[in-house]
């Protein structure tokens, strides 16, 4: 189970009987959305420090940071990913849609009303 909090703190814990299994690496802000990637062994974070952190999900006390997205002149309000394009899709306060390559962090494409 994936937990953000307020003060941009993130952890797994086991799904089955609550126990801590590690901490994530923190946001200067809010967690709003985390999601797991199993087939990349990924775990995505998004926080209101306008920031995507992409960690590595291992068998360690804290997960690497692979690559962090800054977000730069909006906020987000929704996150998901596209298994089939490789897409982190991003939904701003602005009615786009922004979609970012897992694998490097580079904007694929953008859509707006």
């Amino acid at each position: 189970m994936l937990i953000g909090d307020s003060i941009g703190n993130a952890y797994i814990y086991n799904v089955i009987n609550g126990a801590f299994l590690k901490k994530l690496p923190k946001h200067q802000g809010e967690i709003f959305h985390m999601f797991d990637i199993r087939e990349k062994e990924i775990i995505v974070s998004a926080g209101m420090d306008l920031t995507i952190r992409i960690s590595e999900d291992i068998e360690l006390n804290e997960s690497p940071i692979l690559r962090v997205i800054q977000i730069q002149d909006t906020m987000f309000s929704s996150m998901d990913y596209d298994r089939f394009n490789k897409l982190i899709l991003l939904g701003t306060n602005n009615g786009s849609i922004i979609g970012f390559e897992i694998d490097n962090g580079k904007i694929n494409d953008s859509f707006s009303k």
